[in-house]
């Protein structure tokens, strides 16, 4: 077992899709930080008599479970027409998203923030949690490649779409003089 998470790629394309399997092999770390949380939580419980300690307490242990459940594999399927996520997608109720290709406005990296994980995000909506900066552009690229149809109608100047910075609005409050 390796001391931090990773994953890895493997893409299958036919005719008319993509499909690409992520394996995650969960690290040390991410396991020892999950019973860290879990019992802080219960000590919280003991050691303050509070019940919402304990709650919290118990709902990390089913987030803990549910992830665990869920595997550490995603699969992303992509056609002309839709792109859907199946397997883990860092939700503790659903196990499959689907977004049609026409809805597409952004398609890149992000680090997360505010509880989020990093990894491949679609509209703002993480599909692909907790893998590289590498291993999403490979995806991007290889989606684009393929099916350049997907996102046509994003021509803004600042499109995470194509990788294009916005550029910085001037309010013109400012004085002269």
């Amino acid at each position: 077992m390796r001391l931090v998470t990773s994953a890895s790629l493997e893409i299958v394309e036919s005719p008319n899709s993509l499909v690409f399997r992520i394996e995650r092999q969960r690290g040390w770390v991410e396991m020892l930080i999950a019973l860290a949380g879990v019992l802080f939580c219960f000590w919280g419980a003991r050691n303050y008599h509070s019940w919402i300690w304990l709650i919290f307490g118990v709902v990390a242990v089913a987030g803990v479970f549910v992830d665990w459940l869920q595997g550490t594999e995603t699969e992303i399927t992509v056609n002309n027409s839709e792109i859907v996520a199946r397997g883990n997608v860092n939700r503790m109720s659903a196990t499959e998203i689907f977004i049609d290709a026409t809805q597409v406005r952004s398609m890149s990296y992000a680090t997360g923030g505010e509880g989020d994980p990093f990894g491949l995000y679609v509209n703002g909506r993480c599909i692909a949690a907790n893998i590289s900066e590498e291993i999403t552009n490979q995806i991007v690229d290889r989606i684009f490649r393929k099916f350049p149809e997907i996102g046509v109608g994003d021509t803004e100047t600042g499109s995470l779409l194509f990788g294009k910075s916005a550029e910085p609005t001037t309010l013109g409050l400012s004085r002269r003089e």
